[in-house]
Parts: structure tokens; sequence; C-alpha cells
């Protein structure tokens, strides 16, 4: 996967996906997934929001 720095931002596993899904989607955004104590528990492009 090439993400590009610029793109990405960190949410919270616990963070509803639906809150922000039209942003990633509109702006091509890199979301990391953290878990609790910040450890990246993995990613959500656009390509995973369009084939859900």
């Amino acid at each position: 996967m090439n993400l590009t720095l610029g793109n990405t931002f960190k949410v919270n596993e616990n963070i509803k996906i639906k809150n922000f899904k039209e942003k990633i989607i509109k702006d091509n955004l890199t979301v990391v997934v953290t878990n609790n104590k910040g450890k990246t528990i993995g990613y959500i492009t656009k390509n995973e929001l369009i084939n859900y």
C-alpha cells in the first residue's frame, strides 16, 4: 500500500466510520486505525469503502 503522509490521519478503532466516510472518498484519504494504546491495527482507504 502506498501512503502519502499528507493524505493520512489517525482515528481510534471506536470511532464510527460513517462520521467521515464521505470525506475519505472525496479527499482520497488514508485513515490509520489505532487501538486505545495508540498501536496501528489497520488502514482504511477509498478502495475499502467502495468495496464495502
